[in-house]
């Protein structure tokens, strides 16, 4: 009896002839680079946002009590003042006005700057603060921990002002406290000022000498 040969099925020789290789091939090195660039591009933009955004709020919060300036600046006194008999001129020419230093004041200082106005983003209010060094200072370099300020005059737009009165008025005791007390006015400008409050022992003589100071405001 004759065996039967077995024939390979050219339906499956024609199916494996189709059927391709699939390859699969691995990512580039420069891709990979790109990645890796991305990722540290989010990141750096991610904490760069962060900063502004705390940045800003801080900017949000400032007040005047705070004494942050846009261009600080503070001048010292002549030296050994306490044994001047003389008053001084407190002169500088960015200031509109100036200042008699009675000479039992001993040594002083003054700050100068601009802070942003409470009632509109867009002025600056130009300020100057007065300091006398404390007698018993703590032991720190910071310039506010070893003198105090005693007097400070702030200079407003007319125009400013009037809204820091109707505010005041209205119960809004920041407008109050940023205002502070009239002490001399042009067509323009308004200026006022605040004293300090808390004067400690070791230099009350100094602090009741304030009002002398403020007696001898004078535009210029």
């Amino acid at each position: 009896m004759a065996r039967k040969v077995k024939t390979k099925s050219k339906n499956k020789k024609s199916i494996l002839a189709d059927e391709k290789p699939v390859i699969v091939r691995s990512k580039r090195p420069e891709s990979k680079l790109f990645e890796v660039f991305l990722v540290i591009f989010i990141a750096i933009l991610g904490i760069s946002i962060l900063l502004l955004s705390s940045s800003l709020v801080s900017l949000s919060s400032w007040t005047p009590e705070m004494g942050a300036t846009v261009s600080p600046k503070i001048s010292k006194a002549l030296k050994n003042v306490s044994d001047k008999k003389d008053s001084q001129i407190m002169k500088d020419p960015i200031l509109d006005f100036e200042l008699t230093v009675p000479p039992g004041i001993g040594d002083w200082f003054y700050k100068t700057g601009y802070i942003k106005s409470l009632v509109d983003d867009a002025l600056s209010d130009q300020y100057a603060q007065i300091f006398v060094s404390l007698k018993k200072a703590v032991g720190s370099n910071n310039f506010e921990d070893q003198n105090k300020n005693i007097l400070t005059i702030k200079k407003f737009t007319t125009g400013e002002w009037k809204k820091l009165e109707k505010g005041c008025q209205n119960d809004n005791f920041l407008y109050c406290d940023a205002a502070g007390t009239k002490i001399g006015e042009n067509d323009d400008f308004v200026y006022a000022y605040t004293k300090a409050e808390g004067c400690p022992k070791d230099i009350e003589a100094q602090c009741r000498l304030v009002d002398k100071l403020i007696e001898s405001f004078n535009l210029k």
